[in-house]
């Protein structure tokens, strides 16, 4: 059962109509809601995927300024409803069973993964923590992680390929026709299961320091439940990582799946409906891809010499700057 403060209901709503700045006694912007931290969650082939985590932990205070007369006497000066710092949703029991103190503060956690630049996904109007804001006020902590070889993760980027399961079991003779590394390398894209991975990292090893949460001081952020979130190719890798491997609902791990306009069956829905080739949604998505970091100048390396840890551009493929 969650347990939220309830004057968080009142304020809450205020960030629509009146932003200020930070630090302000106001909890009046929706990312003065939330906490994020960037992890490095790293895959079993040591490459790193950069995964933002925002917490219910406000970074204002809430206070209110006193000037007045109590029993005869002046009282003057700030009272203090919530402290900055403080997670603002626990919970007390899960599955009817009564947590201890530090459990309470363990959450479920949503998870989206998305080649199109995780700081934009969680990016809106009112803030530039939207999703992750509106997230942690649901009762959720929120991932959201650049995939393999996209914006800040390393890697190289195999679209639709790195996010499923291990290939091996059923063509270990050959593999992807862009990959260099051999088949015997274990960061070759035949071994990538990065979804599933990226899920069992969040329940097995993602750790919240005590500047962050000193309840939690290096104790799992996860209690056990993780469930993914997003359209289109977002998700695509839900049910890809979903496919990965059997799931076993008592253990901790994924629990449910809310994919929107995806597919796992790429060859009949996604390239081939009806017999038919879908060159705007495939190749045009494709060079959608390339074109998206070739604009992002300003995340771009300047030498592009480590095909495992690199972020690619159309020079990499011996291909002009721009598609016409």
């Amino acid at each position: 059962m969650r347990k939220l403060y309830l004057i968080l209901l009142i304020s809450f709503l205020s960030f629509i109509v009146n932003a200020q700045p930070n630090n302000n006694g106001k909890l009046d912007r929706i990312d003065e809601y939330v906490t994020r931290i960037e992890v490095p969650f790293t895959m079993p082939d040591g490459i790193r995927l950069m995964t933002d985590v925002y917490l219910p932990i406000v970074r204002d205070c809430m206070l209110v300024h006193v000037d007045d007369t109590l029993l005869g006497a002046p009282v003057k000066g700030d009272i203090v409803f919530i402290e900055k710092g403080t997670q603002l949703i626990i919970y007390d029991t899960v599955n009817g069973q009564k947590l201890d103190d530090t459990s309470r503060y363990q959450l479920p956690v949503l998870l989206t993964r998305t080649p199109y630049n995780k700081f934009d996904t969680a990016k809106g109007n009112n803030g530039p923590y939207d999703a992750g804001g509106f997230m942690c006020i649901l009762g959720y902590a929120y991932a959201v992680q650049d995939m393999r070889g996209r914006y800040a993760s390393e890697g190289a980027y195999f679209p639709m390929y790195s996010d499923s399961w291990n290939k091996n079991a059923y063509h270990n003779d050959f593999d992807h026709i862009n990959d260099i590394t051999p088949l015997s390398s274990p960061q070759n894209s035949n071994k990538h299961e990065d979804g599933y991975w990226t899920i069992k990292y969040i329940t097995d090893s993602l750790r919240i320091s005590k500047n962050i949460s000193p309840i939690l001081d290096g104790k799992l952020l996860c209690n056990g439940s993780v469930g993914m979130f997003g359209a289109s190719a977002l998700g695509n890798t839900q049910l890809q990582a979903a496919a990965a491997h059997r799931i076993n609902p008592s253990k901790p791990g994924l629990k449910g799946l809310i994919p929107i306009v995806a597919t796992n069956e790429h060859s009949d829905y996604t390239a081939f409906p009806n017999g038919t080739f879908r060159e705007r949604i495939v190749t045009g998505w494709l060079k959608g891809q390339i074109i998206d970091l070739d604009e992002a100048e300003d995340i771009l390396p300047l030498v592009d010499n480590d095909p495992q840890n690199s972020l690619h551009t159309p020079a990499d493929f011996g291909l002009p700057n721009r598609f016409t």
